[in-house]
């Protein structure tokens, strides 16, 4: 009698343990959307013989006794004990059938996640309503070189399913209707993020992420600004069109930059040869003038003279002029 009393609540924790497990299934049972893989049950009251236990196939159906072949991939649970009761019905095996689903294992629900991520893989959908983040967060987020453009793709009411969301829109722009809920064999996939190339007289030369709404400005702060050598004023832009061709132009800094854009930070120099007390290149300061340069180079050695000055530019179409400039002309104007 006492070893009885003793075993009570060991076998009343057993029933609470079993109860729990039930209320789980029934709690994901309202609009759980069944999809490939997900082992089920199949009871009809009163008819133990169209009891069975069965797993959902990869084209999202089942078979089932009496009426065959049954899609049920993307119904949630009650929307799929309609669906065999009416077959039932109307094939005139039962007149009212009660028919009842019950969740086995709820594994063939996953999602995979490739791409830009931290750990691309396949996850299961652990609950009815998993959102896209929800998903991501799984994925570990995005990695540095990640687009904020996350393409969706499945099958939403038997046909193919694919969109582009923007992921921050969802919390900068309050676009919460884009994270959507995800269903068995949706696939997310995070591409490589877009990048400008910026090369020449420039501190960091190299290739760099997009940022949203990146202007050239900001484009060139991210190569660290020109060199010692260069000046935005000497900023070439090549960008392809949609004919494929490669179109140069001389951007504002207030320009968008776009995907795949090269910026090209020219030397905004002049060289002084000849008699001179320090020949070489020097870097172009902002409305210097003839006499200003010369005063780089240290002015003429006692064999020269500034009577004897040439200047030579290279025009827009490449031939080179010459000239007897004055000193107080502008000695290297930047376009």
């Amino acid at each position: 009698m006492i070893s009885r009393i003793f075993r009570l609540p060991h076998l009343l924790l057993a029933a609470l343990l079993l109860l729990a497990s039930g209320i789980a299934v029934a709690q994901a049972k309202p609009d759980y959307p069944l999809g490939a893989g997900d082992a089920i049950r199949v009871q009809v009251f009163q008819n133990p013989d169209l009891t069975i236990e069965t797993r959902v196939s990869e084209n999202g159906s089942i078979t089932y006794p009496l009426i065959g072949s049954v899609d049920l991939g993307g119904l949630s649970i009650a929307a799929a004990e309609k669906k065999i009761a009416d077959a039932l019905q109307k094939g005139g095996f039962i007149r009212q059938p009660q028919v009842n689903i019950v969740l086995i294992q709820i594994r063939g629900n996953q999602v995979s996640v490739l791409g830009q991520v931290n750990r691309p893989g396949r996850f299961p959908l652990e609950t009815a309503n998993t959102r896209l983040s929800d998903m991501l967060a799984n994925a570990g987020g995005a990695t540095p070189g990640g687009d904020d453009m996350v393409v969706v793709t499945g099958q939403r009411d038997g046909k193919q399913f694919r969109q582009v969301i923007d992921l921050p829109a969802i919390y900068l722009n309050e676009k919460t209707a884009d994270d959507i809920v995800l269903l068995g064999g949706d696939t997310v996939y995070v591409h490589r993020a877009p990048v400008f190339h910026i090369y020449g007289e420039a501190q960091r030369p190299g290739s760099f992420r997009i940022e949203r709404n990146m202007t050239v400005m900001q484009a060139l702060a991210q190569g660290g600004g020109p060199t010692a050598r260069g000046s935005e004023k000497k900023l070439r832009l090549s960008r392809k069109g949609a004919d494929g061709k490669v179109v140069q132009s001389a951007p504002n800094l207030t320009d968008p930059v776009q995907p795949d854009d090269v910026l090209y930070l020219e030397e905004a120099v002049f060289y002084i040869y000849g008699e001179a007390q320090r020949p070489g290149s020097f870097r172009i300061e902002r409305d210097m003038t003839v006499m200003q340069a010369l005063a780089q180079g240290g002015g003429p050695t006692a064999r020269g003279s500034d009577k004897k000055l040439r200047l030579h530019r290279k025009m827009e179409d490449g031939s080179i002029s010459q000239s007897v400039p004055k000193l107080t002309d502008r000695c290297c104007p930047m376009t």
